[in-house]
């Protein structure tokens, strides 16, 4: 009886975690001892559940002394009765707690005997019922032991043997995935491998799904929103940041009343203040968070947990270092840099050599003298700074991600080194640092365009303009390089290695479809949320794999090229590459022309927006040519605000005389009826403005880029380096429009029936065959030309979200790109503001016309804005005519009807010139757009 009352008095303790439970368990154990002599054969098992219960109070509390009886009595029945008990049992017991007690107070000798311990419970065979245990416990000691790689991998592979055995019902198995997460993190921030950070964002997803005890559950909160930070932090998706700041406050919430590692809760409360400093009021946050980690860190100093680890007080140092750092960019007081200096070095002693995590203070050291070196220009903080980055890019594994911002950062602190002196060798230097920074392999999207642009900026004001252009193009090249190389035809490499082209092409095609599906989590369940996780996984491994069979296929002769970016030939101009300065227009001054222009071509602003922006024009192109009194005056008085169209035209004046008359006058353009062709690659916020139609409207002048270029836009400059898409044999072309809506569609319909041969059309919209879904993709795959009069929408959020509007319901852009389309070539979107860009990307210009180009189009025909339906009709005249037509004119081909794709832009220009010839107002003919791939 009394045995019995001891255990449902610890089984009720482990159920409830109740602090009352708890006492009741250590007072009933207590007894069942005290009933049993010394050398009694139920003495061990007494002694055993008296420990088991003690150690719950110091999970519990955090007491170091509940943890020191818990080792006590587990010693007792280890010494006297490990010869007649089962030895396995006392090995896997009293190895446990020593191991834990070493995470308390950093005592090698108890983790060393804990190790040895568990190593002898792990000889078990593997069908034991008890070798799960084992594992868990000896990869524990393991994972607190992992100075090397080595034991870290050995926790990792213990864990999962654990979690298996288990299966999905055993009541430790919360504990186990909780602990395997926090190895894969670790293991993570080591290596670099984005599979070890989803593998753990993973397993705090199951743990959370189960029921645990709050201290766990804390733990497990905790770790999983750090998990997510540093996916935000490699990914840039929103989604991971506002879910850790949620789940940092639901842990807070759990320790609310606890004083167990109050240090801990402050230092992540901190961490949500620093990220959100980021985003509002910088100097008011961070005042919030280096106050928050200052009380952290003396907590942490003074408490009894104080030596339990230096890795923690390392960590402390480091971050408040970072956000010292951070306020001394902000308001520039010379103390918060010094002391940031002082606690890097501090948190770098804390983890000597060879620490597996010392990479991370060595960066954030060497980034605080590089502050310094750019304040003071002191030759021994260059060095100094140079010296700790080198030694934190050795530290890391050779494809470690990390190493791309670090490489990144020593070329910037190179260039301003060379600035300082104009030494070569320092640009040489710099020039060496962001190649590697961008040749780093499974490196984040955003991080390696950061980089690309940082030295694209540095190389402009060092005027080496070929680099720059060279490398921010690879920047801004891997979304469409992505792209690219999921459709990109393999027909030579069949021809010499036709297992490899296969291979490759399978991967592409399974990593094409998992880019559509759907990602956002705003209304998943938990259940929903660790499937996501699993999914991710998978094709991060896919993606992997990718990389291998491409690193194979450069192996072969005349592959060594394949898929590799064609940036380092690209030129502006047939003499190489040329800087033109633009100096009356700064970035703000083009921010301001997108605002303005968005405030009265978008519905969706409110009309005080419509006010600001146009006061806001109306100030920069009054300060930009102030001495021009008629001018200035002109623009005031249209920019009080009339119309949209004096608006638009205020945009264009600006953009002729800042951005297109100065490349006009440096190519030595003319006036000509048959201009030449110009692509337009506009970075940042330039890819917002209409370029192409930039002109002085109200004068009688030839200032006008349609006289003088026909215009085409293209994502990157090397989408001019592939060579076009041979035209297929059986040329076919579908046309969708809305006859309900827009009732000059059916109109403009009967104009392209006058230029498209009969056999070779397909009509959907009309009364005997309506624009239904189903119809609309079964003619799509076959089609050559498709051309859209019907409604659509755009989806900023997910620009594959982004939709047509047919009959029978909406198509969306992702559902279009599942299709295989092996003769698409163009597509003409007569739609609603098919082609506007987002401003927060504006440098991806995704919009409905682009997604058409990654969907697999060579060309698109877009709307910036809204479109007027009753020019549909005399711009698909005019265009068409003109596509059909252009062989023939030529002389080149006499005997085919078959269109002639390369003409599009020519074909929009001369449609859009019919139009201003009419008479139409600019709110009406700039929107159109010839993007091509």
């Amino acid at each position: 009886m009394r045995e019995r009352r001891e255990r449902v008095a610890e089984m009720r303790a482990k159920g409830t975690g109740n602090p009352v439970d708890i006492n009741n368990a250590i007072k009933a154990s207590r007894k069942a001892v005290a009933v049993y002599p010394k050398y009694h054969r139920d003495r061990p098992a007494a002694l055993t559940g008296l420990s088991n219960a003690y150690h719950m109070r110091s999970d519990m509390t955090g007491e170091l002394e509940d943890l020191n009886m818990a080792i006590t009595y587990c010693q007792e029945a280890f010494d006297h009765f490990r010869p007649f008990a089962r030895p396995e049992i006392l090995d896997m017991n009293l190895g446990g707690l020593l191991g834990e007690r070493f995470s308390r107070t950093s005592e090698s000798g108890d983790l060393n005997k804990a190790i040895k311990l568990l190593r002898k419970a792990v000889e078990l065979p593997v069908s034991h019922a008890q070798r799960p245990a084992a594992c868990f416990n000896l990869a524990l000691a393991l994972y607190a032991r992992s100075g090397e790689l080595s034991e870290l991998d050995n926790a990792v592979s213990l864990f999962r043997e654990s979690l298996e055995r288990w299966g999905p019902t055993h009541p430790d198995r919360s504990t186990a995935l909780i602990s395997i997460a926090s190895a894969l993190w670790n293991h993570f921030e080591i290596m670099g491998q984005m599979a070890d950070l989803d593998n753990a964002i993973k397993s705090h997803r199951e743990a959370q799904l189960l029921s645990i005890p709050d201290m766990e559950r804390y733990k497990s909160l905790n770790n999983l929103a750090a998990s997510l930070i540093a996916r935000f932090n490699q990914t840039g998706q929103s989604e991971d940041l506002n879910e850790a700041t949620k789940l940092y406050k639901k842990a807070h919430e759990l320790l609310a009343t606890s004083q167990y590692k109050q240090w801990n809760v402050l230092t992540n409360l901190a961490n949500t203040y620093f990220l959100r400093s980021h985003k509002g009021d910088h100097s008011m946050e961070l005042d919030k968070t280096i106050d928050l980690h200052c009380r952290a860190r003396q907590l942490l100093l003074t408490s009894h947990t104080a030596s339990e680890s230096a890795f923690s007080q390392s960590t402390i140092s480091s971050n408040l270092g970072l956000c010292l750092t951070a306020r001394f960019r902000h308001l520039g007081q010379i103390a918060d840099l010094e002391e940031s200096v002082t606690l890097h070095k501090e948190a770098l002693g804390l983890r000597p050599p060879p620490h597996p995590l010392r990479a991370i203070p060595l960066n954030n050291l060497a980034d605080a003298l590089s502050a310094q070196f750019r304040q003071f220009h002191r030759s021994r903080d260059f060095e100094e700074s140079t010296n700790m980055y080198r030694q934190s890019l050795d530290t890391l594994p050779l494809d470690h991600p990390k190493k791309c911002p670090i490489f990144g950062n020593l070329g910037e602190l190179q260039m301003e080194m060379y600035f300082h002196t104009r030494k070569p060798e320092y640009l040489t230097d710099a020039i060496e640092s962001f190649r590697s920074a961008l040749t780093c392999k499974f490196v984040p999207t955003l991080e390696r365009f950061r980089v690309a642009q940082l030295w694209a900026r540095n190389a402009d004001k060092a005027e080496h303009l070929d680099i720059a252009v060279e490398l921010l193009e690879q920047g801004r090249a891997v979304f469409w390089s992505q792209a690219l190389r999921l459709r990109t035809p393999l027909d030579d490499l069949e021809v010499v290695a036709p297992e490899l082209k296969q291979r490759l092409e399978n991967i592409s095609h399974v990593l094409h479809q998992g880019s559509l599906r759907d990602v956002s989590r705003s209304s998943n369940t938990p259940q929903e949320m660790v499937s996501m996780e699993q999914e991710t996984e998978e094709y991060r491994c896919l993606d992997k794999t990718w990389f291998t069979v491409l690193a194979e296929i450069r192996k072969l002769k005349r592959f060594q090229d394949f898929f590799e970016s064609l940036c380092a030939a690209l030129v502006v101009s047939s003499s190489g590459v040329e800087l033109i300065r633009l100096p009356e227009l700064t970035l703000k001054d083009v921010e301001n022309l997108v605002q303005a222009l968005r405030s009265v071509t978008l519905s969706d602003l409110p009309p005080e927006a419509t006010r600001i922006h146009v006061e806001a024009l109306q100030s920069i192109i009054a300060d930009s040519d102030a001495s021009s009194a008629a001018y200035g005056v002109r623009i005031g008085r249209r920019a009080a605000g009339r119309t949209p169209n004096d608006t638009v035209q205020l945009v264009l004046e600006r953009l002729w005389k800042s951005v297109v008359k100065p490349i006009m006058d440096f190519l030595d353009l003319k006036n000509s009826d048959s201009p030449p062709r110009l692509w337009w690659c506009p970075s940042g916020p330039f890819a917002l403005l209409p370029i192409h139609a930039a002109s002085l409207y109200d004068t009688r002048s030839d200032d006008n880029v349609s006289k003088y270029v026909v215009s085409s836009y293209i994502p990157t400059l090397g989408s001019l380096l592939v060579p076009p898409s041979p035209m297929a044999d059986s040329f076919k072309m579908m046309v969708a429009i809305d006859n309900h809506t827009l009732p000059y569609s059916h109109e403009e319909l009967r104009k392209i029936e006058g230029h498209v041969p009969r056999e070779c059309l397909v009509r959907l919209g009309i009364e005997e065959a309506p624009a239904l879904v189903d119809a609309f993709l079964s003619h799509f795959e076959v089609a050559s030309i498709v051309h859209l009069a019907c409604h659509g929408e755009q989806n900023m959020e997910n620009p594959l979200d982004s939709c047509l509007f047919l009959k029978d319901g909406t198509l969306k852009i992702s559902k279009i790109m599942e299709k295989p389309m092996p003769n698409a070539s163009l597509a003409f979107l007569a739609a609603c503001e098919t082609a506007v860009g987002d401003v927060k990307l504006p440098d991806e210009a995704f919009h409905l016309a682009a997604t058409m180009l990654f969907a697999g189009f060579r060309g698109t025909v877009g709307t910036l804005w809204s479109m007027a339906d009753k020019d549909g009709p005399m711009v698909a005249d005019i265009f068409y005519d003109h596509l059909f037509n252009a062989n023939i004119s030529s002389g080149t081909d006499t005997s085919s009807r078959c269109p002639d794709i390369t003409e599009a832009a020519r074909a929009l220009h001369l449609a859009v010139a019919k139009l201003c010839a009419e008479g139409r107002p600019l709110m009406n003919w700039v929107p159109f757009i010839h993007v091509e791939m």
